[in-house]
């Protein structure tokens, strides 16, 4: 790269040179021909005219890419160049301006021009890059004397882990040593562990032979257990004629409902106070055959004294809602439900009772109430469901004092009922 920067430094200057002295610029002693030219630029010879002559007496022609010296040149009433070469000759225009070069060569003036600045441009670049160097140089040789500093301190950080690592080599050595040591006691245990091994797989292919005998035994027990499923299908089936569905998402609550009906059926009748007269069926509910007795109060009952009562038994798990100020409440039955129990009422003439057992197990709740029909109806709210039901909610408070203790609904109505509808 640099011989070539020198190169074109060489050939820049002398170019320069060169054309400065031809344009004038420089006086050098330089061989250059410096006579001026006039050229024929035309595709057609262009005439030449005596100077002196007011009729432009044509002289000579300068044919196409010929070229004239000249002694001077200048401008002739402010339009036509004079040319000089023994007879003094004019020419109009469409001539250039230049040198001949190297025999023969001709070059335009103001090409010339163009060379000499490249050429002065070059030469300048050139210039400034070589003496640029030393500095360049100076800079160089410090970034090396840092880079030596660094490598210094990089190879005495070497040597420092070099010692190191040759300590570690030492210290691993010694514990190879020991390892050696303890890898001839660990041949021992292997050994052992070896022939404890063996005592195991054959304890255990002694297990696996049993276990093949109790294959037999085990397809057995499924195909006892398939025929079982088969005969628990069987029965789910049958159960529906007695409104039992065992798969029904409502079973849970059916079931706890029917154990409640049997807590309230086994009070009454457990002092003999009580005989029941209906208990109302629940068949075909599962395939949609309902009575019309299905749709009556589950109980009806004679007190000893002859009063006869209508029961309806509702277990809730727990409470409907509880609101932000802690009121419990309790959804004991729809609005159109208590409508047919009203209705039940009137035709037959006797009182109807809601029993409400809630929280705890069906058969024997947590808390139990007994109230009359009409006062539950007055003091529920209607909460919508949906579009076709309504709920009645009532408070917890408002049925505190129709409590029953222990679920002792026979002693209950014969002490709290009995005189209120003799």
């Amino acid at each position: 790269m640099k011989f070539i920067l020198l190169a074109v430094f060489i050939v820049s200057t002398y170019v320069l040179l060169f054309s400065g002295t031809l344009l004038g610029y420089f006086d050098t002693n330089l061989p250059i021909n410096k006579i001026r030219y006039v050229s024929n630029q035309t595709d057609e010879s262009i005439s030449l005219y005596d100077p002196d002559s007011q009729s432009e007496k044509v002289l000579a022609s300068l044919k196409l890419g010929r070229f004239l010296p000249s002694i001077y040149i200048e401008k002739y009433q402010d339009k036509n160049l004079v040319i000089s070469n023994n007879d003094l000759m004019w020419v109009k225009e469409n001539v250039d301006i230049g040198f001949n070069i190297f025999d023969g060569l001709f070059v335009s003036h103001r090409y010339l021009l163009y060379v000499f600045w490249i050429s002065l441009v070059l030469s300048f670049l050139s210039t400034v890059y070589w003496v640029h160097q030393p500095f360049l140089y100076k800079r160089k040789l410090k970034d090396s004397l840092f880079e030596n500093n660094s490598l210094y301190s990089r190879i005495s950080k070497l040597k420092a882990e070099a010692k190191s690592w040759k300590n570690k080599f030492k210290s691993v050595n010694n514990e190879l040593l020991i390892l050696r040591h303890k890898n001839t006691k660990l041949d021992e245990i292997i050994k052992t562990k070896r022939l404890e091994f063996a005592t195991k797989l054959k304890e255990l292919v002694e297990q696996e032979s049993k276990i093949r005998e109790y294959e037999i035994t085990i397809d057995e027990m499924k195909a006892s257990y398939e025929k079982l499923e088969e005969e628990y299908a069987i029965i789910q089936s049958e159960a529906k004629y007695f409104d039992i569905d065992f798969t029904d998402t409502n079973y849970e609550s059916v079931l706890k409902g029917r154990k409640y009906e049997y807590c309230v059926a086994l009070s009454l009748v457990e002092k003999r106070s009580f005989k029941i007269l209906e208990w109302s069926p629940d068949k075909g509910s599962y395939y949609k055959l309902n009575s019309e007795s299905s749709q009556n109060p589950d109980l009806v009952v004679q007190h000893k004294s002859g009063l006869k009562l209508a029961i309806e038994c509702k277990y809730r798990g727990d409470y409907f809602f509880k609101t932000e100020d802690n009121k419990k409440d309790y959804s004991w039955c729809y609005k159109s439900q208590s409508q047919r129990y009203k209705k039940f009422s009137n035709e037959r003439n006797i009182p109807v009772l809601i029993a409400l057992g809630a929280h705890g197990d069906a058969i024997k709740p947590d808390n139990n109430y007994l109230v009359d029909l009409d006062k539950l109806i007055d003091n529920s709210s209607e909460v919508k469901v949906n579009d076709n039901n309504i709920q009645l909610v009532v408070l917890a408070k408002d049925i505190f004092n129709n409590y029953v203790d222990n679920g002792n609904y026979s002693k209950y109505i014969t002490e709290q009922i009995i005189n209120t509808f003799a």
